[in-house]
């Protein structure tokens, strides 16, 4: 049997692989932002938690999710209150 049959016999695909954490380039390509945006964030400690493993930084799944769901949150409470700013500039006209 040739030798690339065996490996890829007993190699498991790395799509089947169950993702654990990202590495800071793999997030920001997920999340479709730049690192300067992701370092900017991090500066105003806007970013999602990382675990630090050796020398590298990667970012858990688990903190990617929560971090995507509290930007979800800022964003819909930004647009309440724009929304209410709205209505009271109107509301003040008449």
């Amino acid at each position: 049997m040739p030798r690339s049959a065996t490996v890829e016999q007993s190699s498991v695909p790395v799509t089947m692989v169950e993702r654990k954490a990202y590495t800071v380039s793999e997030f920001c390509d997920a999340m479709r932002i730049s690192k300067a945006q992701y370092y900017e964030l991090k500066k105003q400690h806007k970013g999602p938690k990382e675990a630090h493993v050796g020398g590298r930084v990667i970012i858990p799944v688990a903190a990617a999710d929560e971090w995507l769901a509290d930007r979800q949150g800022d964003a819909e409470e930004n647009a309440a209150k724009t929304k209410h700013l709205r209505r009271r500039k109107t509301t003040r006209k008449h």
